[in-house]
């Protein structure tokens, strides 16, 4: 079931019958954070997801919807467990001012020598590909709460007017990071 608004938010009711398609079987999956409308209307939104396939590990997805919410499919895979040797959950999926596509991933289950979760991947062509995940750099060690998990937790962007991104990250202390440009 999903809520949906005819007034711009203004009131709300509960609908029935919302679907998301996958490829493959999978055991559960999560919407997160950093949806947002492409011109055309289409609706974009990041998961992360357990498939089947892999003893359900978590991995990555960017969904799409063109019937505003009510039906989703998978658009494309950021990250996946086999190919990039982690697991990943929560993330954030924002478009920059250049076109580009950014989203910052929060690992799921770093080892004691990986000190900062939290990651990036990139698109140059509207989501259907991603760069390799790769550590978001700038944000110092990630070790200042004891529990690295946490301080990673829930990343969220937004793209300003200026051009310039924040990343909102970290629980129960929360942390902002700002691009230069």
């Amino acid at each position: 079931s999903y809520l949906e608004s005819t007034n711009n938010g203004g009131n709300w009711t509960t609908a029935t019958g919302g679907t998301i398609t996958f490829p493959i079987h999978m055991y559960w999956m999560r919407f997160h954070r950093g949806m947002f409308q492409e011109n055309d209307g289409t609706l974009y939104a990041p998961a992360y997801v357990a498939f089947a396939n892999n003893g359900a590990a978590t991995r990555s997805v960017l969904l799409k919807s063109a019937d505003n919410g009510k039906t989703w499919t998978q658009h494309a895979e950021i990250t996946n467990p086999v190919t990039h040797g982690k697991q990943f959950d929560e993330l954030t999926v924002a478009r920059c001012a250049n076109g580009d596509w950014l989203a910052v991933i929060r690992q799921a289950f770093p080892s004691a020598s990986e000190h900062m979760p939290l990651m990036y991947s990139r698109s140059t062509d509207k989501g259907l590909t991603w760069s390799a995940p790769a550590y978001l750099p700038g944000l110092g060690s990630g070790h200042t709460s004891g529990d690295d998990l946490n301080e990673s937790a829930d990343p969220d962007l937004l793209l300003l007017p200026n051009g310039v991104i924040v990343l909102s990250y970290g629980r129960p202390n929360g942390h902002l990071a700002f691009s230069a440009h």
